[in-house]
């Protein structure tokens, strides 16, 4: 009796744990395009996206991203996000963010860029 009470007490738990469960999707709603690219056929195969704030950026994608608070030099703090979907299926995402010095040194800006990907951007190996 009491083997029954815990597996279906542990069933319920089980169900219901994966019943709010999304997966979520890439979201270009609220991003504006600012470039394409099209194959022979006359269909996009990439998209290049700007979102309005990092916050909006952020939102769109359907990976987590966690971006650093402080910078090592004086910023206004990250500029428009951009994001390439390069086979126009929101499945192939590369995200760029970027930060600007207010200083330049010796007319020269620095530049912090994070650069992040959903994929593997390098070869696999055959052995």
């Amino acid at each position: 009796m009491k083997k029954l009470i815990f597996i279906s007490v542990l069933l319920l738990l089980i169900l219901y744990g994966f019943k709010g469960y999304k997966e979520k999707t890439f979201d270009p709603s609220k991003l504006k395009i600012i470039n394409t690219a099209w194959d022979e056929q006359g269909d996009e195969t990439y998209i290049k996206y700007e979102a309005s704030s990092v916050k909006d950026g952020i939102a769109a994608l359907p990976f987590k991203i966690k971006l650093p608070k402080t910078i090592p030099f004086k910023t206004d703090g990250y500029k428009p996000t951009i994001i390439e979907d390069l086979e126009n299926d929101g499945k192939k995402l590369m995200v760029t963010f970027s930060a600007n010095s207010k200083e330049a040194i010796q007319d020269h800006p620095i530049i912090l860029k994070i650069r992040a990907y959903n994929f593997n951007i390098y070869p696999t190996q055959i052995l």
